[in-house]
């Protein structure tokens, strides 16, 4: 199984950070080069997706289509699974039992969620035990955002990429994969429990000395507030708002990370 490192050809520091958590592990991967916003712009006119800024700012969409040109990599090279992985994870133990094979991986998985991110999550039943390494294979039920690591299928890819030609415009990819995605029941979408793989900014975000900040966050940010919920659609989305508040509380489980 091939695993790729999703980061801009420019980040010295970040790459050396990645380069330290694999190679520690014995685990080899490769980095991928981020499509940077003009050339992704380019790319999603070509394949006919449609982008509007009031639903996803210009960094958001080179992060999208980064993941996607890899997406695309594993149809066009018929890769049963690919591991992708963005530039500011931490990996923690044994994660090299799980990434130096794949014959762990059920025929029926499309995706597996190896990050831990939002704090509590919706999860179904345990579909599949590892003992000796102290984590469980758990059906991904409800929302559980960040796209820093996971494994695709080639069917899962085929999926996802078909999908992203029927949306009405693209969106935040971790919004699309982990809110919308993982409420298709087509689509069978997993999370490890405990993750062994996380950003530093949710492992450190109590600490001042996060290393590597959210480069899309300051954008994110801006785009919401231009675009700010009015009238009956404010009502409609503080009314989901609550009713995933009260999901979370009385279904979800944490979420950890070793």
């Amino acid at each position: 199984m091939k695993k790729f490192v999703i980061s801009l050809s420019s980040a010295h520091e970040r790459r050396a950070h990645i380069s330290s958590q694999f190679v520690n592990q014995g685990i080899d991967f490769s980095f991928f080069d981020a499509i940077t916003p003009d050339i992704a712009e380019r790319d999603a006119k070509k394949m006919n997706l449609r982008v509007s800024e009031s639903h996803l700012a210009k960094g958001e969409l080179a992060c999208f289509m980064s993941h996607v040109h890899l997406w695309q990599k594993i149809v066009d090279e018929n890769m049963p699974y690919m591991a992708i992985f963005e530039d500011d994870i931490h990996l923690g133990q044994n994660a090299d039992f799980f990434l130096n094979q794949s014959d762990w991986i059920e025929s029926d998985w499309y995706l597996v969620k190896l990050e831990a991110f939002t704090p509590k999550v919706i999860l179904g039943g345990v579909c599949k035990e590892f003992r000796n390494e102290g984590r469980n294979i758990y059906k991904l039920v409800g929302e559980n955002l960040g796209t820093a690591g996971y494994i695709l299928s080639l069917a899962g890819a085929k999926f996802l990429l078909n999908e992203i030609r029927n949306v009405e415009y693209l969106f935040p990819l971790d919004n699309f994969m982990f809110e919308y995605i993982v409420k298709n029941k087509n689509f069978a979408m997993f999370q490890m429990q405990p993750a062994f793989c996380i950003q530093d900014t949710i492992l450190n975000y109590r600490s001042v000395n996060i290393q590597f900040r959210s480069q899309l966050t300051p954008e994110r940010k801006k785009r919401m507030r231009a675009n700010k919920a009015q009238g009956i659609q404010k009502i409609f989305v503080e009314f989901s708002r609550i009713l995933n508040q009260l999901k979370i509380i009385f279904f979800a489980r944490r979420v950890t990370y070793k």
